[in-house]
């Protein structure tokens, strides 16, 4: 007669570790893309630039400060420090170009203005 055996019992059990990946704050992610945008304006006379990288910075900077606050559970530290980093820069080239392109433009209508063409004469 065959003994019949007691099924094997299941091997103990530890706890279960579920990964839960942090969420990224919005503002992070909309500093970063605003910063980017602001690059971008930058060749556009600088004027777009102007615009959008205060708005960088200010994402950026009030992200920051949410994402400390908020103790771990939000990330995207990185995220909004490079949005108001690129939304500084693009600033910064922006009111640089435009500062460029209206002393060159009113240096040329200045020289026009002060030195006319002569007029051709006709000879004969």
């Amino acid at each position: 007669m065959a003994s019949a055996e007691p099924p094997l019992p299941p091997p103990p059990g530890g706890p279960v570790y579920v990964y839960v990946p942090q969420q990224t704050d919005g503002q992070a992610t909309a500093a970063l893309v605003v910063g980017i945008l602001s690059l971008f304006g930058v060749m556009c006379y600088g004027v777009p630039a102007l615009i959008l990288g205060p708005i960088a910075i200010f994402l950026g900077l009030n992200a920051r400060s949410r994402i400390r606050a908020s103790g771990g559970t939000v990330g995207g530290s990185g995220f909004a420090t490079a949005g108001w980093i690129t939304g500084a820069v693009g600033l910064a080239l922006g009111a640089a170009l435009l500062l460029f392109v209206i002393v060159f433009y009113g240096f040329f209508f200045w020289l026009i203005a002060t030195h006319p063409f002569p007029s051709p004469t006709p000879s004969g």
